[in-house]
């Protein structure tokens, strides 16, 4: 019989993710953007195709990988600037910091982002003082890495006439003894003081940035990304892009819930479309961050610090979420600290859930709570190189010094997690971290930062085995948020992504060698050197 799919792929070796396990070389056929038929390659013999694709005998074909955690639109703003997140000493950041206002800066601006608080003692907060200099007469902002936190120079705070006496009553705004602004600018709205004054990125430029991040991301493995980012209303910028050409990169955002914000304002968001991207459910934060001292935990950290949510009243948060329950509108709660976790899964367990949520981050937690997480509507959404690259096993880093070494060591707990029957989707944080998926799933196999075999792995019991790695980036990304997806099968969505090895079988530390061969969005390649 004459068949005729629009696509086929002859692939040699691959993982489906589902039962279903081929014998020997492959043949996938595609049509209208999704996956028709699979057959023994020989079959393939009779199909007659708009394109058939032999790949290379040694690759491997997966499922599209999919970061469950990202901020493409509004990283955009957090990466202008200088780099600073390879930064090995303070003496670094500071030469970065003024090479880049030698050359004038970013439209009359110092910008950074990716300032490791590591760099500084632990529980010793940046200061405007360590950047001042560097930075000479131009206004300047330096974000952290956690993005939570920025420190603004003595130029940039005088522009936002942050002083002594104003912003007094702000607690977000870091002080001396006598008053005086230190620089340190922790969560969104201190951050905003400054930020407001940053001249805009021009349209058209952003634009430019966006397409050309989201095809390094498609050249890293990655098909598509849950953005939770929506806040800044990208819809015009999507549509624009959209209106020249496909994106590299499938996007489902996610707005922001803030206190002060009504449902109606969020929800007349919520269905906005274009072809490879979409507005589907909301973000709410519980805290901030354990680095800045702005997490929930249930007792102070070793500074006193990271005591209270974010929502001044948490009572407000559970009927939030609640009401977004019972309209079938699926959230994503930021929880870092173990009292900000506890409470968001003891919210979900007050009443038979209608949709799927997802929690955040979950940084530190008993084994009680993890047991939360076992349920068929609630999922984990972890970050691994969060632990990797940002904590050490000798415990002096500033998250673990903070926490103190018994809460420290109940930190990223995803084996547990799995252990315990719960859904566990993986990502990056972009621009928290890189992107790169296949370098975040080995770290979550090694617990160390991949390639770096003399450091000594961060509780290596914690670590995942290949396939659930990379079922964080598939399957269980998809599960996450109330979908099948993340298999090849027909039927299925026909985003693929072809490797030059088997993930696998290959040692973790060898990941970060593998070449992306191809990349495939609705059967038509976003990336392709084959």
């Amino acid at each position: 019989m004459n068949y005729r799919p629009d696509v086929v792929l002859i692939a040699p070796r691959l993982h489906t993710m589902t039962d279903a396990l081929p014998k020997g070389p492959t043949a996938i056929a595609i049509s209208g953007g999704r996956i028709v038929r699979m057959a023994p390659a020989s079959a393939a013999q009779d199909w007659t195709a708009q394109q058939i694709v032999h790949l290379p005998p040694d690759s491997t074909l997966v499922p599209g990988l999919v970061d469950s955690h990202s901020h493409p639109i509004s990283g955009l703003a957090l990466t202008e600037g200088v780099d600073l997140s390879g930064c090995r000493d303070l003496a670094d950041a500071r030469r970065r910091i003024a090479d880049e206002a030698s050359k004038g800066g970013t439209r009359g601006w110092v910008l950074g982002w990716g300032l490791d608080p590591n760099l500084f003692q632990a529980g010793h907060l940046p200061h405007r003082n360590s950047i001042d200099d560097v930075t000479g007469t131009l206004p300047g902002l330096i974000r952290l890495s956690d993005s939570h936190s920025a420190l603004a120079n003595t130029a940039a705070l005088r522009l936002a006439r942050i002083g002594v006496t104003i912003g007094m009553d702000h607690p977000d705004i870091i002080r001396e003894p006598g008053g005086a602004p230190t620089g340190l600018l922790q969560e969104f709205e201190a951050m905003s003081l400054v930020e407001k004054h940053i001249p805009a990125e021009p349209e058209t430029a952003r634009q430019g940035r966006l397409i050309q991040l989201l095809h390094h991301m498609a050249a890293s493995g990655l098909t598509a990304a849950f953005a939770l980012d929506a806040s800044d209303a990208p819809e015009d910028l999507l549509t624009t892009i959209e209106d020249r050409g496909d994106l590299p990169v499938k996007l489902r955002l996610s707005p922001w819930c803030m206190p002060e914000q009504t449902v109606d304002e969020i929800t007349t968001r919520l269905g906005r479309h274009g072809r490879r991207w979409c507005i589907e459910g909301v973000k709410l934060f519980l805290d901030g961050t354990i680095d800045n001292g702005t997490a929930w935990l249930e007792s102070p950290d070793q500074f006193g610090q990271s005591t209270k949510s974010t929502w001044s009243d948490p009572e407000a948060y559970a009927e939030r979420v609640l009401w977004f329950d019972e309209h079938s509108i699926p959230t994503a709660t930021h929880a870092i600290g173990d009292a900000a976790i506890a409470h968001a899964l003891k919210i979900l367990h007050r009443q038979l859930l209608r949709t799927h949520h997802r929690i955040e981050h979950l940084e530190t937690m008993p084994l009680e709570t993890v047991r939360l997480l076992a349920h068929p509507r609630i999922a984990a959404s972890v970050q691994p190189t969060h632990c990797t690259h940002f904590t050490s096993a000798d415990r002096k880093d500033n998250w673990s010094v903070r926490l103190g070494r018994q809460r420290a060591d109940t930190g990223w707990r995803t084996r547990d997690i799995l252990n315990m029957g719960a859904t566990l989707a993986l990502g990056s944080d972009w621009p928290i971290a890189p992107f790169a998926p296949l370098a975040t799933m080995a770290d979550a196999q090694l617990r160390r930062v991949a390639g770096k075999p003399e450091q000594s792995p961060i509780h290596p019991e914690q670590g995942l085995t290949a396939r659930e790695a990379l079922a964080g980036y598939t399957t269980s990304a998809y599960a996450s948020i109330g979908r099948a997806g993340g298999a090849v099968a027909v039927g299925a969505e026909a985003d693929i992504t072809v490797l030059d090895r088997d993930p696998l079988t290959t040692p973790p530390d060898e990941l970060l060698e593998t070449r992306v061969l191809a990349t495939m969005v609705d059967g038509t390649f976003s990336h392709r050197t084959v």
